[in-house]
């Protein structure tokens, strides 16, 4: 089932949502979650579909529980990157009709879905009478060509001139690059310590896209090195890293799954910025996949201009909210719309402030952060 879910992550592979389980759960008396996993088959018992489901209840204990149906990975902070109903796209609409009527039958089990990963634009259509489509997730994915310099000529002009000063600006400053390909089991230990320093890094830079560090936490470390060593065990895991003058300055994880490539998690060393040492790593990254024959390359979900440079194709998820037709369900659902609310003028609001501290410094001069920007620093 897992093979027939498109595009192609990790995040729906049986062993993922094995060792989800296994450091992930929550089982405090503030957050407690409770396996609920369910197929959908055919008359004859055909598997269909998969929804691998928890019921996360907050608090965790006690009568007064708010009772969340959640998929595999919704309390990890984006670690999972895609949640989403196992099946194949034609299969959906089908498919999320069946579990909606199953879950209306035990609507004394649960109070509100978080149904996530939506793939029909036209869920509005289909969708059960109480399922709110409420935002809707791009991803990105690049088709790629058989060879790189038909890929670089796809890509802009202003793309091309930042792709060539990546390079010049090693080579002028008499720097030496290396790209290296990390699979080998007994390797990945060593590179993921190296990978999780640099991204625990880039998460401290305060004035570009903000990119918080998924790894801050022992579980989530304890999890993601348990998935680098089974996935690469499988010969599914690459860690790309790129070495100037015998250090590693900037690494990503991906996940080789068939012809598709999806490109996890990076880091880079700060230092280094103003070299674009990012840039350089996607395009040995891009270089590599091509030489192997990979045909798309998966940029992840979010919109960024380090995802939609690349002429990527953008697609859609959709997120919607299931509620229980019961008084419970109805009470979380107005708490939850109100959360929301709230999180969002929260947001905003720091947006504001982050924006005009940004101008505020600009504007005089200070260096602080920028002569990581390579900007001018006043005497």
């Amino acid at each position: 089932m897992d093979a027939q879910v498109s595009p192609r992550t990790p995040f729906t592979s049986p062993l993922w949502a094995k060792l989800w389980w296994r450091h992930l759960r929550q089982k405090g008396p503030a957050i407690r979650q409770e396996f609920f996993v369910h197929t959908v088959r055919d008359e004859a018992g055909k598997l269909l579909a998969i929804a691998p489901l928890v019921i996360t209840h907050r608090p965790g204990f006690g009568p007064l529980q708010f009772r969340l149906l959640q998929f595999f990975g919704e309390t990890d902070g984006g670690i999972t990157d895609h949640r989403c109903l196992l099946c194949r796209e034609q299969d959906e609409p089908r498919m999320i009709q069946a579990l909606a009527s199953y879950l209306y039958d035990r609507k004394e089990k649960w109070d509100l879905f978080v149904w996530t990963g939506i793939r029909h634009n036209d869920v509005a259509q289909d969708r059960p009478r109480t399922l709110e489509d409420y935002t809707k997730t791009p991803y990105y994915l690049v088709p790629l060509p058989d060879s790189w310099e038909k890929f670089r000529a796809g890509l802009s002009a202003n793309m091309k001139r930042t792709i060539r000063k990546c390079y010049k600006h090693l080579a002028r400053d008499g720097h030496r690059f290396t790209f290296r390909t990390i699979s080998r089991p007994e390797d990945i230990p060593i590179s993921l310590e190296r990978l999780l320093a640099l991204h625990s890094e880039r998460a401290q830079f305060k004035y570009a896209t903000r990119h918080q560090d998924l790894f801050a936490k022992a579980p989530h470390r304890a999890f993601i090195a348990d998935v680098g060593r089974l996935m690469a065990e499988r010969n599914q895991l690459r860690i790309f890293e790129l070495e100037v003058d015998g250090k590693v300055l900037a690494s990503r994880m991906a996940f080789l799954l068939g012809d598709e490539l999806y490109l996890h998690f990076s880091g880079y060393d700060l230092d280094w910025r103003k070299h674009g040492i990012m840039t350089t790593l996607m395009c040995e990254c891009f270089k590599w996949a091509i030489e192997r024959g990979i045909k798309i390359v998966n940029l992840a979900k979010g919109k960024d201009a380090s995802k939609t440079r690349w002429r990527s194709r953008e697609s859609a998820f959709h997120d919607a909210l299931l509620m229980s037709p019961t008084r419970r369900g109805s009470l979380t659902y107005n708490l939850r719309k109100t959360k929301k609310r709230v999180v969002s003028v929260s947001e905003e609001i720091r947006l504001a402030v982050q924006r005009q501290r940004f101008s505020w410094r600009a504007h005089h001069g200070a260096c602080g952060g920028f002569a990581a920007l390579g900007c001018a620093v006043p005497p």
